[in-house]
């Protein structure tokens, strides 16, 4: 074959010196400075200009015509090329796209005659090969001097600018993935650089004198780099590789020649061909082409001889495998008649313009050949057809299309976007025609979704009927990958679409949620398909009504005896955790017998949002069951789970006849006697007498042992109303007490003060949350001494504190009637009680009473914050708390304060709330490898309290990638159970020690983890509940750290299967 730049060169020769033996060299002169370069020439990428002769021989040349390569293009290695094809498609296994690279100028005898230039799907950086990167290479080391440092040793810079690594050792070779792991630790550099980078390489085996710790091995080293000079030590990782196999090859015999073609290889690097044959031996005779050349005429054979063809790929590391064809060439006579044969065309290319046109050329190595080897080229038509490989539908075959042309190009348009076409050419000349060529296949590109998508539907989540369960099927014409959805709801359907709510759902998912709707409303969802270009049309909506939302269930239902009374239960509980109705009232279940259908158990009511009730009258020795339901206006909601109590054996009843008589034998006493209980229940062993002033809340008890039934209290407070109550008691039990019974000791000889009485009318105002005033009537006031003074001296004593602490009571002595008081604390139950003192006497203590001061903000931060991992990931994390030792009233809520940079004002820290009395947090999303700072304030009703101390956390890192492709699918087996399956991370060379499979139940919040052995990549979820929306993610563990989470995918057991 002849190359055409070679050619243009060789006829510029011959006419600049001619074709006379005169030499065209040294002896003659031309004028090069007045001459000007003719425009480039694109077909053969040079550029000319004539230069007129200024001296010579009388052999010269009048003029010379100089030619030079067009300076556009890309230079390899001192070769300039230029691109002859478009980008390829993104390669979704090396994340790369190609274009082919054809070569103009040719300044050593290593150019090749094409180079394949690759880069990134996302267009950042190109590849070009070898050649380049070595060229690239020279000039930075050329550049860097003796002061450059070669990876790896120490100060290594990488990555940024001014990010500047110190190294680690090399790992061990890892015998399954043959590779070694090192750590870069950050020496110097911007606060931008990484902390820590690992490098893995492929493992290197140490040879002999590079041990030990003499130099021998380094000064080898060194006289082997010397000797080689600029090309140094190879990398390992550089080794070439064999060419791939052809798959396709194409003879046609003539009587003294054969035309071949072929096709390239998808994938590998090749630098040309070779093209063997011989008379029924194999390569015996061999010739070789570049690797743009696609076709080749093999001349001078022997007519009617069986020749062997085979053909073969060649790289830098060899020839490949090679593919054989047997043909037999014609007779002699064919050559003399007027025969004609046309060769399909040959290099076939696809060029997508856009998403709807695709530019197709080829070149036409069909030549007609008549007697006298004169060349007709007249008259020639092609004929290009093409069909539609994929996005047919299941009663439709692919078809040809045909288009005819007599260019070697043909713009064939009205294609669908995101297709993929075949293309093939033949040329006909008269009644002769070829046979079709070597098919190319390209993909148009990408457009906008031109549907919308497809059974979209709006259902109401049994569970939790302000959640709405949308489920659709993608368009079908989605016009390229369907990059996610976006999701419109509103109550009006009359606003504009930009008026509408919208939730964006990423990746291919078929279904979302859409949580916290309003009862009792009317709602319209409406969902837009995208993709890598933009976004197609909106479906009509679709209409769901929320109805009024019955009460959760109630929490925390538990059960407690009751003092003094062991024939009842007390049982308690806390609000529904979703409340967005007013809770009207609660109905309680009960019955001793739990295989009763629901209709017989006994039922008691609970108005109001009551907490609490007593259930009485119970039969001892019986276990009982229980269950709650919560009320409001839409109705009862679902009970609780049922929770049993015993009620224990029967205590002695209540003792008879309870008296209290004045003591003749002691003064300020009391006899107290009663009769035993009519019902005596278990032996009694005892009796308990209980007696308290009027008011207090305090019992005081005296024990009696056996069967004595009086007792005599003394030292008694005269004038003071006392009540007095008496119980049995056996081994185990104490029976009920017996009805109060009053009485007040009147005799005066009990205390030198029963004169002076105790002040009366009592009173105490809160006045906010740390004042009060009290006042009292001194009741005598106007009664004189018993010699005669006035009443001017008398004091008063006020005692006061908080109820709960008597030992901290506080003393004053004021000289009026009334008293304010200050330094209170807020939200706290206060005691208050006054005496009346006169000279060294004092009366007894007033009335207590009692009152509560006005809540404040929180006095103090919350305690005991800490921070911990969650969930065995790396980007989740728990915080936990205690609540403020001075809450100085009813917490309502929390504000949990983060950031990743300490220095920062606060109004740019992120918040999250937590409503209630929780002490805890899980905080997701988190940067692996990152430390943030936490903070915390709570709030009452009258504010926020002050900030807690700041608490730092440092996430752990996070290896390797996220594990890729998660699909879930209903299993064949059984429709409640879900095949989960996944791909490892594709930029993982670390040996995964096993995965984690999380599923969640997005309606309860529960969590289920399977752990999958490192070599598997399925597993089957079972017990899954209908109607129920899981979400599926999946984690890889490795020996010593963990990979991130990937994306949820969300299923839902199908309706059908369930029918």
């Amino acid at each position: 074959m002849i190359n055409i730049p070679t050619a243009v060169f060789s006829l510029v020769v011959l006419l600049a010196c001619g074709v006379s033996t005169v030499t065209c060299g040294k002896h003659c002169k031309y004028d090069k400075k007045g001459a000007k370069w003719t425009p480039c020439d694109p077909s053969l990428h040079v550029r000319t200009k004539t230069v007129p002769l200024r001296k010579g021989r009388d052999g010269c040349p009048p003029a010379k015509i100089i030619t030079r390569p067009c300076k556009t293009g890309i230079v390899i290695n001192n070769c300039l090329y230029v691109p002859v094809s478009s980008w390829s498609e993104c390669d979704p296994t090396t994340k790369t796209a190609t274009r082919t690279l054809e070569l103009r100028k040719k300044d050593s005898d290593q150019c090749d005659y094409n180079e394949v230039e690759s880069r990134d799907c996302d267009g950042k950086g190109s590849k070009r090969g070898k050649h380049d990167k070595k060229h690239k290479d020279k000039k930075h080391k050329h550049r860097k001097g003796k002061k450059g440092k070669e990876k790896g040793e120490k100060g290594l810079k990488t990555g940024k600018k001014g990010c500047r690594y110190k190294k680690g050792p090399w790992s061990d070779c890892d015998s399954a993935t043959k590779q070694q792991v090192r750590t870069l630790e950050l020496k110097k550099g911007p606060s931008t650089c990484k902390q820590e980078k690992v490098q893995e390489r492929k493992c290197r085996h140490k040879k002999k004198g590079h041990k030990g710790k003499n130099n021998k091995g380094k000064k080898g080293r060194k006289g082997k780099n010397k000797k080689k000079g600029k090309k140094g030590k190879k990398d390992p990782d550089d080794t070439p590789v064999a060419p791939p196999k052809l798959t396709e090859m194409r003879v046609w015999p003539l009587a003294s020649s054969v035309e071949v073609s072929w096709k390239p290889p998808d994938q590998g690097t090749v630098r040309g061909y070779q093209i063997g044959y011989g008379i029924s031996i194999p390569d015996v005779y061999s010739v070789e082409v570049n690797a743009s050349v696609l076709h080749y005429s093999i001349e001078n054979l022997e007519p009617e001889q069986e020749y062997i063809v085979s053909l073969r790929a060649r790289n830098k590391a060899g020839l490949g495998s090679p593919l054989y064809e047997t043909v037999r060439t014609g007779r002699a006579e064919a050559s003399g008649n007027s025969g004609q044969l046309l060769l399909a065309p040959v290099g076939v290319r696809a060029i997508t313009v856009s998403a709807y046109s695709i530019v197709v050329s080829w070149a036409d190595s069909s030549v007609l050949k008549l007697r006298g080897g004169v060349e007709d080229t007249t008259g020639k038509v092609y004929t290009v057809r093409y069909m539609q490989l994929n996005h047919l539908s299941k009663d439709d075959k692919p078809k040809f299309v045909m288009r005819n042309t007599t260019e070697s190009l043909v713009y064939i348009e009205g294609l669908m976007p995101y297709t993929h076409y075949e293309f093939a050419v033949r040329v006909s000349q008269g009644s002769a025609r070829s046979v079709w060529s070597m098919a190319v296949t390209n993909t148009t590109f990408a457009s906008v979704p031109s549907s919308k998508p497809a059974d979209f539907t709006a259902d109401i989540v049994r569970s939790d009927p302000t959640t709405v369960t949308l489920t659709w099927q993608p368009p079908d014409e989605p016009n390229g990958p369907i990059t996610g959805y976006v999701i419109f709801y509103s109550k009006d359907p009359i606003l504009p679409d930009d008026a509408w709510a919208a939730s964006a759902v990423n990746g291919n998912r078929l279904s979302t949620l859409i949580k916290d709707l309003d009862p009792n409303s009317a709602y319209f969802f409406k969902i837009q398909a995208r993709n890598n270009v933009g976004f197609g049309p909106i479906t009509s909506p679709v209409t769901v009504t929320v109805p009024d939302v019955l009460p959760s269930a109630p929490i925390n239902f538990s059960s407690a005896s009751v003092q003094h009374d062991p024939s009842a239960v007390m049982l308690k509980w806390q609000r529904p955790e979703k409340v967005l109705e007013p809770i009207t009232g609660y109905v309680i279940s009960y019955t001793d017998d739990p295989n009763l259908p629901e209709r017989s158990w006994a039922i008691q009511a609970v108005a109001g949002d009551q907490l609490n009730n007593t259930i009485t009258d119970l039969q001892p020795n019986a276990k009982y069951f229980f269950k709650l339901q919560a009320k409001n206006k839409a109705g009862f909601g679902p009970p609780t789970n049922p929770i049993s109590y015993t009620i224990p054996d029967v205590p002695p009843s209540v003792p008879r006849a309870l008296t209290v008589e004045k003591s003749r034998k002691y003064p300020c006493a009391v006899v107290i006697s009663w009769l035993p209980p009519l019902d005596m229940g278990e032996p009694i062993i005892g009796y308990i007498v209980l007696y308290t002033e009027e008011d207090a809340l305090q019992w005081a008890a005296e024990g009696i042992k056996g069967d004595h039934r009086s007792i005599t209290l003394r030292k008694l407070k005269p004038h003071t109303t006392y009540q007095f109550k008496v119980q049995a008691r056996s081994e185990t039990h104490l029976g009920p007490s017996s009805p109060p019974v009053s009485y007040a000791p009147d005799d005066g000889l009990c205390d030198s003060n029963s004169s002076l009485k105790p002040p009366t009318d009592l009173r105490v105002i809160v006045l906010s949350s740390n004042s009060a005033i009290m006042s009292w009537r001194d009741p005598m006031r106007g009664i004189p001494y018993p010699d005669g003074k006035s009443d001017a001296a008398s004091t008063y004593t006020v005692r006061y504190g908080p109820r709960d602490n008597p030992a901290s009571h506080t003393y004053l002595n004021p000289p009026f009637p009334s008293l304010y008081l200050v330094d209170l604390n807020p939200n706290t139950e206060y005691e208050f009680s006054v005496r009346l003192n006169r000279e060294n006497r004092h009366s007894s203590w007033s009335r207590r009473v009692y009152n509560t001061t006005m809540e404040a903000a929180p006095g103090t931060a919350p305690v005991n914050v800490t921070v911990t991992l969650a969930e065995d990931d790396p980007t989740v994390a728990r915080i936990t708390w205690g609540p403020p030792l001075m809450p100085n009233g009813r917490i309502t809520g929390y504000l949990v304060f983060s950031t990743t940079r300490r220095k920062q004002p606060m109004s740019d820290w992120q918040v999250e709330g937590v409503h209630g009395n929780t002490t805890s947090l899980t905080v997701r999303d988190m940067m692996p490898n990152t430390k943030y700072v936490f903070k915390l304030q709570a709030r009452n009703a009258k504010g926020y309290g002050p900030m807690s101390m700041a608490v730092t956390y440092k996430t752990p890192k996070v290896y390797g990638g996220t594990v890729e492709d998660v699909t879930v699918r209903t299993s064949s087996e059984d429709p409640y159970s879900a095949v989960i399956s996944w791909q490892p991370p594709s930029n993982g060379r670390k040996r995964i020690a096993h995965y984690i499979v999380v599923r969640k139940d997005v309606e309860a919040d529960e969590t289920v983890r399977m752990q999958v052995p490192g070599d598997q990549l399925t597993v089957v979820s079972h017990g899954l509940l209908p109607a129920r929306s899981y979400a599926f993610t999946v984690q890889t563990k490795f020996r010593h750290a963990s990979g991130p989470h990937s994306a949820p995918v969300h299923y839902v057991v199908p309706k059908e299967l369930l029918q």
